[in-house]
């Protein structure tokens, strides 16, 4: 107990955390540029602004739990090793992926409500995708690797769904904004991609990485996947906004 104590401890004070600060910073600035685009932006266009600021808003809060030291459990492997888990991750993303989806189906359908079992069926697999990885990362000895593959699976069911019937939508135009849809998914599949790669290779997984490079490529991945989604998103739905003034100034 000793041990692993230090081993917190490490994490903490140690050069790992700058990346949890690193994702900090990153976060809070992406939710405070998020919020004077809202204040900036037209109000048809508000809910794009606050799902972007609160993906941002609330991995940054998260992040904050990891970096002091929060949001953390100590695995006990059958070999005697201790392993440091950060579950805060996943209460980071079991908030923050849904509302990207959610946010994709927007742009995607117009209104979420236009095809409600779509977007029921997005929301669901995705949260059973988080939760089984969550409890994949959380299982000590090879019966992680069970969880492991159940979430996969809800992940392919993810991908399906963005590319089946919402890109079927999106290819419809049904509104200006459709035309973002591909970027985005695009950004959305490249990146959650990597995810379980890293998570294959980190220390929840074979062991490849350590916690510090771990710690590292999750922070880059999640900056990519909400801070870049999100400035793609409201910078291509305030262009498109200024096209249609344009549009109507000159017609």
């Amino acid at each position: 107990m000793q041990l692993a104590l230090l081993q917190v401890n490490e994490i903490v004070t140690g050069a790992t955390n700058f990346w949890l600060w690193f994702a900090t910073g990153g976060m809070t600035l992406a939710t405070l540029l998020f919020l004077y685009w809202a204040s900036t932006g037209q109000s048809h266009n508000y809910h794009h602004y606050m799902a972007g600021a609160a993906i941002t808003l609330w991995a940054a809060m998260m992040y904050i739990v990891m970096a002091t030291g929060g949001g953390i459990a100590l695995i006990t492997e059958p070999t005697g090793e201790t392993r440091i888990f950060y579950f805060a991750r996943y209460i980071d993303w079991a908030i923050t992926t849904p509302l990207l989806l959610l946010t994709l189906a927007w742009v995607a359908l117009g209104s979420i409500g236009r095809n409600p079992q779509v977007v029921l069926s997005l929301i669901v697999a995705d949260v059973a995708m988080i939760l089984t990885g969550l409890v994949s990362g959380a299982t000590a000895g090879a019966f992680k690797w069970f969880w492991f593959v159940v979430s996969c699976i809800f992940f392919a069911a993810v991908l399906y769904l963005i590319w089946g019937p919402l890109q079927s939508a999106a290819r419809s135009g049904i509104t200006a904004e459709s035309s973002l849809f591909f970027p985005l998914a695009i950004i959305l599949t490249v990146l959650w991609l990597i995810y379980p790669v890293v998570f294959f290779f980190g220390t929840e997984g074979i062991g490849v990485f350590s916690i510090g490079v771990e710690v590292f490529l999750f922070a880059v991945l999640d900056i990519l996947a909400k801070v870049g989604f999100g400035i793609v998103l409201l910078g291509g739905v305030r262009r498109i906004t200024e096209q249609g003034r344009t549009r109507a100034a000159t017609a």
